[in-house]
C-alpha cells in the first residue's frame, strides 16, 4: 500500500470544495460501513451524517419562513395606501381636538375611520358611530 493510500482525506467543513470535498465525502460515505462492518450504509448508524442532516434541514426550514415572511412582507406594503391629505381649517381643527380627546394621532383617526367607512348599493358612504381604539 501507498502512502497516497493510507492517507486520510481532510476534514470536512463549510468551506470545503472542488477535488477535497469529493474526496471526504466519500471518505465520509464509505469509511463508516467499514469500520464497523455494516452490510449497507445506515442513516441511524451514522451519528455524524445524520446531525448534519437534521442541522441542514432546520437551517433550511428557516431560511423558508424567512422568505415566507418576506414575500408577506412585500405583498403587505404593496396593498398599503400612503396617503397625504390637505383638509379645510375647519375640518382640520376638528380632527385634532378628536386625535387629542381620544389620545391618538390625527392620522391614526383617519385610519380608523376609513376602516369603517362602507358603501352602500347607492354608492352613498356611511360610517356607523365608533370610538377610536
Amino acid at each position: 500500500m501507498t502512502a497516497a493510500a493510507t492517507q486520510q482525506p481532510p476534514a470536512l467543513n463549510r468551506t470545503t470544495s472542488g477535488p477535497a470535498a469529493a474526496q471526504t465525502a466519500e471518505h465520509l460515505l464509505s469509511d463508516p460501513a467499514n469500520k464497523a462492518s455494516w452490510p449497507v450504509y445506515s442513516p441511524e448508524q451514522d451519528v455524524q451524517g445524520s446531525t448534519w442532516a437534521r442541522e441542514r434541514d432546520a437551517q433550511r426550514e428557516g431560511a423558508l419562513a424567512r422568505r415566507a415572511a418576506w414575500q408577506r412582507e412585500r405583498q403587505d406594503s404593496r396593498d398599503e395606501l400612503k396617503a397625504q391629505v390637505w383638509l379645510s381649517a375647519d375640518v382640520s381643527r376638528r380632527l385634532r381636538a378628536i386625535a387629542a380627546r381620544t389620545g391618538f394621532e390625527p392620522e391614526q383617526v383617519l385610519a380608523q375611520l376609513a376602516d369603517r367607512v362602507r358603501m352602500d348599493d347607492d354608492g352613498a358612504l356611511t360610517v356607523d358611530a365608533f370610538t377610536p381604539r
